[in-house]
């Protein structure tokens, strides 16, 4: 598990640090295109593609860092359909359901990719390779998987195979201890 967890802490710092940059390079592209229109110089023509290519960055690496932290959406409604006892088995199979959709989307993201780099497919106004653009999405995927599957699945799998008590919701993953910087009440880093 500890091994897990030095993988996890250098994926979430890899993340950071992406993300940081792309938004960053977002925020000054689409500035300075404000501020070009605005004094009369002109603009950045591409800066508009620019931003939704580094929005598909940060919206899917922004999902990754929140299913890390657990603050994901969550449909809680099973805590109050099935018994207590029960909730362990539950968060195995919200888990496996979890982790297998975002594999699923990281298959298909990949086929996009692949398509993409085999065609040569580039974008019209910044003459960018469309693969790089379109990886982050079975790149944040993967993460989320992994983190559905060791968290969510694992976790409650530990606990029901050690006799632990379930833990207070059934999708929580509380079979797994949380990263430092995402325990409940604090804000992750």
């Amino acid at each position: 598990v500890r091994g897990l967890a030095v993988l996890d802490d250098w994926a979430h710092r890899i993340e950071r640090v992406l993300l940081c940059l792309v938004l960053g390079l977002m925020i000054v592209v689409v500035f300075a295109d404000f501020a070009m229109r605005e004094l009369g110089i002109g603009g950045l023509a591409w800066s508009k593609a620019a931003a939704t290519y580094a929005m598909v960055w940060v919206g899917f690496l922004g999902a990754s860092l929140a299913t890390r932290g657990r603050k994901h959406l969550k449909v809680d409604a099973s805590e109050k359909l099935i018994p207590r006892r029960f909730h362990q088995h539950m968060g195995v199979f919200v888990g496996l359901v979890a982790a297998g959709f975002c594999f699923y989307l990281a298959w298909l993201g990949g086929a996009v990719v692949y398509d993409s780099m085999v065609s040569g497919k580039k974008s019209p106004v910044m003459d960018l390779r469309m693969w790089v653009v379109q990886a982050g999405i079975p790149f944040a995927c993967i993460l989320m998987g992994v983190r559905f599957l060791l968290r969510d699945a694992g976790g409650n799998l530990y606990r029901l195979i050690r006799g632990l008590p379930p833990p207070e919701s059934p999708t929580a993953g509380h079979g797994l201890p949380l990263p430092p910087d995402a325990a409940p009440g604090k804000e992750p880093a």
